[in-house]
């Protein structure tokens, strides 16, 4: 793969992440506290990629497939069976007494 190939590659998975973070699409993929470190590394990939100041790398075509696996499979959101028996949702107890001064909603 020639240096402008290589280049062209990083430009459109650097600008796929950074379009995933933007729509909001990357709840499909990574959870929402990740968005920051996501859109930072979309960022440096665009960066990169129009810097052009790298030797050019021989396994850059590598970096094609995981935009061709957004482009083909995109995953559908989780539904509420999933999320219901992921384990992070808050089920009330009655295990323990509610805490003084606390005020029950509902």
């Amino acid at each position: 793969m020639n240096r402008t190939a290589s280049c062209v590659v990083l430009l459109l998975l650097g600008a796929a992440v950074v379009k995933v973070c933007l729509t909001g699409q990357y709840l499909r993929y990574v959870k929402a506290g990740l968005w920051p470190f996501l859109l930072l590394s979309g960022v440096v990939v665009v960066v990169l990629a129009v810097a052009n100041r790298h030797r050019q790398p021989r396994v850059a075509w590598l970096l094609v497939l995981p935009v061709v696996a957004l482009v083909v499979v995109a995953p559908q959101p989780l539904g509420s069976y999933a999320a219901g028996n992921s384990g992070t949702a808050l089920v009330e107890s009655d295990e323990y007494p509610p805490l003084p001064g606390v005020i029950r909603c509902g």
